[in-house]
């Protein structure tokens, strides 16, 4: 049978960052009907990406749109920053948005948008953080390549998920952090009962009062074909929880930090996070800049 092409639309735009190259790059498919599972999956691949979204109209009555997120490997229910870059993308095309909702795998996304002198910042509101086991820090040590030293003992390794499940484990500085790096021969350990998508590591950035619950993070997703993210807006969020959870930040107030991401590989990304006491609610908030425009050739 004869191959149907259609040309499709994307957009390459840079997220949790103002300044063009930095960040995360993400393509945009705002108008995917007629895509099939296996096309998007082998666009995704040629993207090669850490993420690729592909937009459809809304299943549901007040949703905006239907997304499909892809790495170069698997679909993923949710993820930070591909709803922030869509959200932007039809903010552009819908005009003065001030709220507007996706749907993804994992449940209907709200985004806040928010327009201030310096541009646009879009905030997302994770979806139900849900913890899972704990790992021995002496393990995660030499997942990481560190010594035990490296490791905050006072801070259990841990999975948590808000629709991708991922290991966060605490280091003692920044410096530890930089020094990360995945070992192979210990990654099949690593997956937990949950089949973690990937390794979260970070640090307390600053100790002053006024900053202390600034963190300097990195993510690594050998396993979906990702070996370092600059950015993940779907592990923030779950990382407040985690914070909360383990002491890091308070439960009965509520708070904003940042988080610095991407810097090792020269794409530093800043995650804006607000936690809601009196609701629960976690949000993850960045701007986005728009890089490229271009035009896909693909089978159905």
């Amino acid at each position: 049978m004869d191959h149907v092409t259609n040309n499709y639309e994307y957009v390459l735009l840079d997220v949790f960052t103002k300044e063009p190259f930095k960040g995360n790059p993400l393509a945009v498919v705002p108008t995917a009907e007629g895509l099939s599972d296996a096309a998007m999956q082998s666009i995704a691949n040629e993207f090669n990406l850490s993420e690729t979204v592909f937009l459809f109209p809304p299943e549901g009555a007040g949703a905006l749109a239907n997304a499909r997120i892809f790495t170069p490997k698997r679909e993923l229910p949710f993820a930070g920053h591909p709803t922030i870059g869509a959200a932007a993308v039809l903010a552009e095309r819908h005009g003065s948005l001030e709220r507007c909702v996706i749907e993804e795998k994992a449940g209907r996304i709200p985004i806040d948008l928010e327009r201030t002198a310096e541009g646009l910042c879009l905030w997302l509101t994770t979806p139900p953080v849900t913890f899972h086991e704990t790992l021995d820090p002496a393990f995660c040590a030499r997942l990481l390549g560190l010594t035990l030293g490296d490791v905050r003992r006072d801070v259990a390794p841990q999975f948590a998920s808000a629709g991708s499940p991922l290991l966060f484990v605490c280091l003692q500085s920044a410096e530890a952090v930089d020094r990360a790096a995945i070992q192979q021969q210990y990654l099949g350990d690593a997956l937990g009962s949950v089949n973690s998508v990937g390794t979260f590591v970070f640090a307390m950035k600053l100790q002053t009062p006024a900053a202390s619950f600034d963190v300097y993070s990195r993510m690594f997703a050998p396993q979906t074909g990702i070996s370092e993210d600059p950015a993940t807006g779907g592990a923030t969020g779950p990382l407040a929880a985690y914070m909360m959870k383990h002491g890091l930040l308070p439960v009965d107030e509520s708070v904003r930090f940042t988080s610095e991401q991407g810097t090792q590989m020269g794409r530093q990304s800043i995650l804006h996070v607000h936690t809601n006491a009196e609701s629960g609610e976690i949000k993850v908030g960045g701007s986005t800049v728009t890089i490229a425009r271009g035009v896909l050739a693909a089978d159905q």
